[in-house]
């Protein structure tokens, strides 16, 4: 114990010291929706000028100028200490009035540039105020990269074309996609700009939306860190030649992975130029006040809790490397190698930025293991997805993550919910879907939205089904089990189609695997099949007994939490079946709708899905075999006795859900 001790205090001393010399890396966000003169967060130069809330950077009147308008302080792009390298996403809505004239130019641009960034003499025109005759060409010294919308061909440096161009070091574009100015004149065009530090790529992605939504991208993979230094000038720049357009700026939203603090040559030195402590000095005092309260604690921690550090310490540890593991297996080259299309890894800046900071205005809903938020990613181009934010410390909720990642990461079916991409950052576990307009099924069944008509039940309970066969029968030599099927779980895209959803639980196994047995209940009540809750082993059969459930709850409306005459939903469902009764099962709500035979095949399929004895239910494929052409399977009259008993008092654990 000493010896640890000694350890624990070396360590947290030394790392305090250093911390107090390094600026700390946090995010930086801001955003813009009004320039005004006396905003102190935007710059403005040459020709720029803050109008009406937005900013003109050239006036259409005049030639030859160059206007900027660019981030009062310095960005941090990466960290000289630690060696990170920044995400970011930049937002921004612009216009370009050619005034009605065939000709027009040059264009505007997003630049990042060195720290002391001015406007180069003679710049304007086709240099957009970054270059001139000076540097144009290809220079590590320039230390920029921009974004250019291009409105004048030069045949000297530029495609035949007017262009969508990313460009490092240099006027010369690496990398351009085809647009024109003159098409779009006055149009406001929504830009989105994102870097991911781990992909080293720059995608660029644009949209109009007058007269008809358009939206295009262009791409380049390169080192910011090879090419930027350390601190940036970040902000936009437009040029005129010749020929004039007017070029303004709307909005301006910028969201990047490190904020450090830009500090001067006298300030790093520790003392300021009229002699007192500034911050960094304050920084070691504090942080040795922090240090002794922090050993106080840890001594009271390690005499009161050495034993849980000795052995759930290991057990942490050791979980959190299986589900990396896990997460690993499905990486984008597995997954295509499949020659399916792999989940995107996004970084946690990438979805607090999607997400407006995951805002309240933002949310969705909120489930067991977090808040469910609608996002806008630039990947897919300017997407709109749902972002599942695991709850931090949610040991079920980072289980759930790695077992959707290793699943429905490799799945592809018009019937399941669509994993668009996935973040592990730091301790952070997010899920990105595919955004569903209809919500989930359950809000339609016994929430306040108006009642599915009967042949969209009839179509929702054929696209479940063919679900769980990709599920269970089209994985070649593996399957997987669901697990948790249920309304819940069963969203609704814009035309009503069912797309399963919430593979947190689902397991993959190998086509000689009868099952998959745990220690712990995991679904919903209510949803389980008999067997399962006594014996804790899951299969396909089981799987089949949740989708049963599910089915007689669409057809009847009613949800298997509520019971009906002292019976639950099975047995109420089969009571009336064995006195020929099924019709008034039906819900009230489509009684006038409902046809009759199919209703008939539908809940008879239910029953069978719901036999006590899992040998006796129907397979997926003797389903959809049922519904396709209405041929209701062969019931018992009488519910027949369970093979296995039902505990009496529900278990609670970890992995059960509601």
């Amino acid at each position: 114990m000493g010896q640890l001790m000694h350890v624990l205090i070396t360590f947290f001393y030394s790392n305090m010291f250093y911390l107090t010399f390094t600026p700390f890396a946090s995010s930086l966000y801001f955003k813009i929706s009004s320039f005004t003169s006396n905003n102190n967060q935007i710059l403005y130069r040459g020709s720029a000028a803050p109008s009406s809330g937005a900013v003109q950077l050239n006036p259409v009147n005049y030639v030859c100028q160059v206007g900027q308008a660019i981030y009062a302080d310095r960005v941090q792009m990466w960290d000289s200490s630690s060696g990170k390298v920044a995400d970011f996403t930049t937002r921004f809505s612009f216009t370009i009035d050619t005034d009605d004239q065939a000709n027009y130019g040059d264009g505007f641009a997003f630049f990042l540039g060195p720290a002391d960034f001015q406007i180069p003499p003679n710049s304007a025109g086709s240099f957009l105020g970054l270059y001139n005759l000076s540097n144009y060409r290809e220079s590590s010294q320039n230390h920029m990269i921009h974004v250019e919308f291009d409105s004048f061909v030069d045949t000297q440096w530029d495609p035949l074309y007017e262009h969508v161009g990313i460009n490092k070091n240099s006027i010369f574009s690496a990398n351009t996609t085809a647009w024109s100015a003159g098409n779009h004149s006055v149009d406001v065009a929504d830009v989105t700009i994102s870097y991911s530090s781990q992909t080293m790529m720059m995608i660029v992605s644009w949209t109009y939306n007058n007269p008809t939504p358009e939206t295009s991208s262009v791409s380049y993979h390169v080192d910011i860190k090879e090419v930027l230094t350390e601190w940036v000038t970040i902000g936009f720049s437009a040029g005129t030649g010749n020929l004039k357009e007017k070029n303004t700026l709307l909005y301006w939203e910028f969201d990047s992975s490190l904020n450090g603090k830009w500090r001067s040559p006298e300030e790093r030195s520790g003392v300021s130029k009229v002699g007192y402590l500034v911050p960094g000095a304050i920084g070691v005092i504090i942080g040795m006040v922090i240090a002794t309260i922090f050993i106080g604690i840890l001594v009271f921690i390690l005499f009161k809790k050495g034993s849980w550090i000795k052995g759930k310490g290991r057990r942490t540890k050791k979980s959190t490397q299986e589900k990396n593991k896990l997460i690993k297996k499905s990486s984008s080259a597995d997954i295509e190698s499949e020659g399916r299309s792999a989940p995107l890894k996004y970084s946690y800046s990438d979805l607090h930025f999607a997400t407006n900071g995951f805002s309240d205005d933002n949310k969705l809903g909120e489930g067991g293991s977090g808040g469910v938020y609608k996002g806008r990613l630039p990947i897919p181009l300017l997407h709109e997805v749902a972002v599942k934010k695991i709850s931090e410390g949610s040991t079920q909720g980072e289980n759930e993550c790695a077992a959707e990642v290793a699943t429905i990461g490799k799945l592809k079916h018009p019937n399941l919910v669509e994993l668009v991409g996935w973040c592990e950052e730091e301790g952070k576990f997010l899920l990105i879907y595919e955004i569903m307009p209809n919500g989930s099924l359950d809000t339609y069944l016994f929430g306040n939205k108006n009642p599915l008509g009967w042949s969209n039940r009839y179509k929702i309970v054929q696209g479940l089904a063919s679900a769980l066969r990709h599920l269970h029968e089209e994985q070649g030599e593996k399957y997987v089990i669901h697990r948790d099927i249920k309304p819940s779980n069963v969203m609704l895209d814009s035309e009503l189609n069912p797309k399963l959803g919430d593979f947190g639980l689902a397991r993959l196994k190998d086509s000689n695997e009868q099952g998959s047995k745990t220690t712990k209940l995991a679904g919903t009540l209510g949803y389980c099949a008999p067997e399962y809750v006594t014996s804790r082993k899951a299969s396909k059969a089981t799987d089949m007994y949740s989708f049963g459930v599910t089915v007689l709850e669409i057809g009847s409306g009613r949800s298997v939490e509520n019971q009906v005459s002292n019976m639950d939903l099975v047995k109420w469902v089969w009571h009336l079946y064995g006195q020929k009764q099924l019709r008034l099962t039906v819900d009230k709500r489509i009684s006038h709708d409902v046809n009759e035979k199919q209703y008939n095949c539908l809940m008879t399929v239910g029953l069978s899905c719901t036999h006590p004895d899992p040998s006796k239910r129907l397979t997926i494929e003797g389903v959809i075999h049922a519904l396709e052409n209405v041929i209701p399977p062969q019931v018992p009259v009488d519910m027949p006795t369970p093979r296995y008993d039902t505990p009496t008092n529900h278990p609670s654990t970890s992995e059960t859900k509601s």
